[in-house]
């Protein structure tokens, strides 16, 4: 009689079947947000309502985008199928980018994002991992600013810093007490696994024998949180 156990090696990894789901989902997305830009062209702009409409699926659905973006960068960091790249980079450029990508979300919920870069600052660093980061970022400041985000970059002690910083009610102490090297705190409700994501990323850019961090207080505008990364 055939082992019925026989086939158990050959049993789909449920780690990647999860990441394989996660990839089909974020197509998906990438295909609604592509539908909602359509129908947004094909409303009249005066329009204000259902321009805002729009606006705020567009921007839930790209929070979601950046969420699974997130969960697929942690498994290939852990699973170590990603290799970090190092490109040289404009970083006044790169700040100015984020300025254009997140101005109409934001001014949709009444939020301001200001930045803050000297021109002539170059740093390498790979841009996909720190554009997941940043906005993993930003889009927690949205949940808890009440009027502003503050996106700023400069170099301190020979490392790239970029933070950012609301005015909202800040970090909880939990949070700021947090040991990311244990991994996430799920205890701490969504923020955890962005954190952690973030810590990662940080990280994950050495060079020679200095790795990156992740820094977080309550020394933004009125209290609010700080997260700050810092990049060799």
């Amino acid at each position: 009689m055939k082992d019925s156990q026989s086939g158990n090696s050959h049993s789909l990894d449920i780690t990647t079947l999860l990441a394989s789901s996660i990839h089909d989902i974020k197509n998906s997305l990438n295909i609604l947000l592509a539908d909602v830009d359509g129908i947004s062209d094909l409303l009249n702009p005066d329009d204000s309502t259902h321009q805002k409409a729009l606006l705020g699926l567009k921007s839930t659905t790209r929070r979601l985008n950046n969420e699974l973006t997130q969960l697929l960068v942690l498994y290939r960091i852990k699973t170590n199928t990603y290799k970090t790249s190092s490109v040289f980079m404009d970083v006044s450029g790169f700040i100015d980018d984020k300025q254009r990508e997140y101005r109409s979300f934001l001014e949709a919920d009444n939020l301001v994002l200001k930045t803050e870069c000297a021109d002539g600052l170059y740093w390498n660093f790979d841009p996909m991992l720190v554009t997941s980061a940043i906005n993993n970022a930003i889009n927690n400041a949205q949940r808890f600013a009440k009027t502003q985000i503050i996106l700023s970059a400069t170099e301190v002690d020979g490392m790239l810093c970029i933070q950012v910083q609301d005015d909202g009610t800040g970090f909880p102490e939990k949070i700021l007490q947090g040991d990311m090297n244990n991994g996430p705190d799920l205890t701490a409700g969504g923020t955890g696994i962005g954190i952690y994501f973030c810590h990662e990323i940080a990280s994950s850019h050495c060079k020679e024998d200095q790795c990156g961090k992740l820094e977080m207080t309550n020394d933004g505008p009125d209290g609010g949180a700080t997260i700050r990364f810092y990049f060799p």
